[in-house]
């Protein structure tokens, strides 16, 4: 029997709510109603991507003079969008299995969904956290 002391994980109080966050970065706005942000530390990795991968294709193509670099650029966001994809597929699967979505947040990283306080049991966690994943699957078969 159950020492009631202990409680289950079920049972178990939710974390107490202390002061809100300070969130980092820029608010992008919401999709599907999830708050998306995008990390200062992102800007890091795309300007990395500019300065690595912009002299690659000037070199393959130097007839695009600076564009080369707005280019280069936009892998940088098309990096962002195929993240922001792959959390939104997590933030789905959670949002089905009950838990509450707070927030996106795209990051140097790549990017994490946060969640409420949530009562997990094995397969919803498998679950969500497969979403992502095959959400990149279904952007490689498309692209």
């Amino acid at each position: 029997m159950a020492d009631p002391r202990f409680p289950a994980p079920d049972d178990a109080a939710p974390s107490p709510v202390g002061p809100p966050r300070r969130s980092r970065g820029v608010r992008l706005g919401r999709v599907l109603g999830v708050e998306v942000r995008l990390d200062r530390s992102w800007f890091l990795i795309a300007a990395l991507t500019v300065v690595m991968y912009g002299p690659v294709l000037w070199r393959v193509y130097p007839g695009l003079g600076w564009l080369n670099l707005v280019v280069a650029f936009g892998f940088a966001v098309g990096l962002a969008v195929s993240v922001l994809v792959h959390e939104l597929a997590h933030a789905a699967a959670g949002r089905r299995a009950g838990w509450p979505v707070d927030r996106i947040v795209l990051t140097l990283m790549g990017g994490h969904t946060s969640f409420g306080t949530v009562r997990t049991r094995p397969l919803p966690t498998a679950l969500v956290s497969l979403a992502g994943p095959l959400a990149n699957v279904a952007l490689a078969v498309l692209g």
